[in-house]
């Protein structure tokens, strides 16, 4: 039998942040100086969840390959059992690793109220064929079934809305909070012996949204007792590990900051400075530190005239720049970690 719920979801006040831009005589056209920049305080948007489960059998489509485009053909489906509800999130989240941690927790409320409805079947959840294995790690770790494929599925489908789109921000903390026990500890139990869980972490970046001047920074932080980390070289279940034991983190903005979100409120207080490339400042992780708790304080990588030339125009010509290397200035991110050091925050208008 065929049914559907509904979740409402309820604004969440996001506190002021301060983002830090490169010395520059923008801001003293004598003496060069940082941009102190106040992000206002704002109200994530009122929406809702909306999940409908078919009682009926039916395909969802995969990504037919270049030869088979050119032939003609199609894949034979993968077959799921009746015990199965399919969630094919590869449109939504093809390949993206924080992505796919972003649907655990809607997956986890799903499962709650089909559960609370009777209905014991698993999820079955559908990511790309390039998405990471470590995605398909953590939503089996947390008791789901999923696969990477681009071939069609049959079997009882599943679907879910959220309008709009960010407004499942504002319940991150509560269903990663209450949803994911007992499976969290169990996850974080299969981390390795080299997880790095140490109390300082500096989350830098091999492939893209590198740093230019990151021997620059990594001695800087070193001196400050951070360890550098890139978050790829080590399995799901570390990064998840090594999220909740680290205090103080530095990190470029990126999806190893994803197993953030799981971290436990029994945890010790802990505070981040984010770095971001000119052209991707976003609010996901600035969100998630308010939920948890702790302090936070950005850093802007130092514009160049590519920046000035396109930071006017037209989404699509900007989006070129989200992942480009940059540069980051030194005394921003002195200023940034002497600011969350002492507990200030930013001032609210």
């Amino acid at each position: 039998m065929a049914y559907q719920f509904e979740e409402k979801l309820a604004p969440f006040d996001i506190p002021p942040a301060l983002l830090l831009g490169a010395k520059s005589r923008l801001s003293d056209r004598i003496a060069p100086a940082i941009e102190r920049i106040v992000m206002p305080r704002h109200e994530s948007p009122r929406g809702a969840l909306r999940v409908e489960i078919d009682s009926e059998r039916s395909v969802s489509k995969g990504a037919r390959s270049r030869r088979q485009r050119l032939f003609g053909t199609v894949a034979a489906p993968i077959v799921l059992g009746e015990d199965l509800v399919c969630f094919d999130i590869r449109q939504a989240t093809p390949e993206n690793w924080a992505h796919c941690v972003y649907f655990l927790q809607l997956a986890l409320f799903i499962r709650k109220e089909m559960e609370g409805r009777g209905d014991r079947r698993r999820l079955h959840i559908i990511v790309s064929s390039r998405t990471t294995r470590k995605a398909i790690d953590v939503f089996e770790g947390f008791g789901f079934s999923a696969e990477r494929t681009d071939r069609p599925v049959e079997g009882v489908m599943g679907r879910y809305e959220v309008t709009p789109p960010m407004a499942a921000r504002s319940r991150r903390g509560e269903w990663f909070g209450e949803l994911s026990e007992p499976w969290l500890s169990d996850f974080l139990a299969t981390k390795t012996d080299g997880a790095p869980l140490e109390k300082n972490l500096f989350l830098s970046r091999k492939d893209s949204r590198r740093l230019i001047n990151e021997d620059d920074v990594e001695a800087k932080l070193s001196e400050l007792g951070f360890r550098k980390v890139y978050a790829e070289e080590y399995s799901a279940a570390d990064q998840f590990a090594m999220m909740q034991s680290v205090e103080k983190i530095v990190a470029i903005h990126g999806a190893a900051l994803a197993p953030l979100w799981l971290r436990k409120k029994s945890q010790p207080p802990f505070w981040f400075v984010e770095i971001f490339t000119p052209g991707h400042i976003a609010t996901s992780f600035r969100i998630m530190t308010a939920q948890l708790g702790g302090g936070y304080a950005s850093v802007r990588g130092r514009i160049t005239s590519d920046h000035a030339r396109d930071a006017m125009k037209e989404h699509e010509e900007w989006r070129k720049h989200s992942t480009s290397d940059f540069d980051v200035c030194l005394d921003c991110l002195d200023y940034a970690i002497e600011f969350v050091e002492e507990g200030k925050v930013a001032p609210d208008f």
